[in-house]
């Protein structure tokens, strides 16, 4: 009975058709949230489930136009440190229409000043024009990394955006817009590191093998 209130508030005309179209549209939208959040079925984790290397066409080339933004996640544990650290990635997407291009990705374990320098670096070789974020942490340390990299950056559009809910509930839009086909990955040598760690992404608790990429994307 929704879609015939619909139409009774907004003065559509019903009909069967219509209703299956909106039903069907409603559901798209919803993307790899839609058995959970429309028929109160919990999300089934597991490798592909949450983004699936095949959902992606490869370009040769971003078009023009849009805007562009390259998001970080940090770590803070050099490789030196701990083998199994987590890495600092940075992921660049350019938004054209309804349509998302992921440019470039940079990952490497790094301790936290080389992970900074990384930043900065990056975000010369980008240009102004790229507006630079990362998932500003809590607590006292996250206000210094906020206002070194703020500082280092003056003259960047670069700030940290705080984080809204847990990894896999931050990844739902992202990856229903890989679900539906409105993500393109430019060709290039990064291509397969960057698809198997969103791939191997579970859902779980553990989040699966790697997450960073799939982090810095959502970010």
């Amino acid at each position: 009975g929704l879609y015939k209130r619909i139409c009774f508030v907004t003065g559509e005309p019903y009909s069967l058709e219509r209703e299956l179209n909106w039903r069907s549209q409603l559901i798209k939208d919803y993307g790899i949230g839609a058995n959970e959040e429309l028929f109160c079925i919990p999300f089934a984790g597991g490798a592909g489930k949450v983004f699936n290397k095949n959902w992606f066409e490869l370009v040769d080339f971003v078009p023009l136009g849009g805007i562009e933004a390259r998001f970080w996640d940090m770590a803070a544990t050099a490789k030196e440190l701990n083998s199994k650290a987590c890495y600092t990635a940075g992921v660049k997407i350019k938004k054209i229409g309804e349509i998302f291009y992921v440019s470039d990705f940079k990952a490497d374990q790094l301790d936290p000043s080389a992970g900074d320098n990384l930043i900065i670096n990056t975000a010369i070789a980008d240009g102004r024009m790229t507006k630079v974020r990362w998932e500003l942490e809590g607590g006292s340390a996250g206000l210094k990394v906020e206002a070194n990299l703020q500082r280092r950056l003056k003259g960047f559009d670069a700030k940290g955006v705080r984080p809204m809910g847990d990894k896999l509930t931050r990844a739902k839009p992202f990856a229903s817009a890989c679900l539906a086909g409105n993500v393109k990955i430019l060709r290039s040598r990064w291509n397969e590191q960057y698809l198997n760690w969103l791939h191997n992404v579970d859902g779980s608790s553990g989040q699966g093998k790697v997450t960073d990429a799939a982090d810095a994307s959502s970010g």
